[in-house]
């Protein structure tokens, strides 16, 4: 009994079906886990704790770099399906989902579902976490001139004159005197 091409692309398709919706869920999973790290962030910019900070921001670089290859795995993983389905190249993974077998399609519907909440709470939280360093600098930015002008210690503007009071010291104007 001989194999056609036709019975032959059934299980490449459920296998590239199968990686699209792993490389969904790798996907998914690393945006929880910067979630996690994002919260922790948070909660050691909010206790000022840069010992944790440090910690988090390390593991996050190391949870970044896995997410990006799972964006990348993603990628390949739809270009697969693609092939396999003859899509077109203005095939979206959308169109592409839909062609999946039933129990697939499933999953993969479901898995894109938990990638877009998780992103856009990525996304909210990320932007607080800048606002807070944004909040936290302007404080140590007061604070250095609040304390440069009790303290005596002018800076001056590049003629020689004595810069104005509100813009006394500054967060490099500091380290370039230390």
């Amino acid at each position: 009994m001989t194999v056609s091409s036709e019975d032959r692309a059934g299980p490449d398709r459920a296998k590239a079906g199968a990686n699209l919706v792993e490389a969904i869920e790798r996907q998914a999973s690393a945006y929880r886990r910067l979630l996690r790290l994002g919260r922790s962030k948070q909660e050691a910019l909010v206790d000022w704790d840069v010992a944790d900070l440090r910690r988090v921001v390390i593991e996050e670089q190391i949870v970044l770099a896995q997410a990006l290859e799972c964006e990348r795995e993603y990628g390949a993983a739809c270009a697969g399906v693609a092939r396999n389905l003859a899509a077109g190249a203005e095939t979206s993974i959308g169109d592409i989902v839909a062609l999946l077998p039933a129990e697939l399609r499933e999953r993969a519907v479901q898995a894109r579902a938990d990638l877009s909440s998780l992103a856009e709470q990525l996304l909210l939280l990320t932007r607080a976490n800048a606002e807070l360093i944004q909040r936290g600098r302007q404080f140590v930015e007061t604070s250095i001139a609040q304390i440069g002008r009790i303290a005596g210690n002018p800076t001056y503007d590049g003629s020689g004159s004595v810069a104005p009071v509100s813009q006394n010291m500054s967060a490099t104007a500091l380290s370039r005197r230390l």
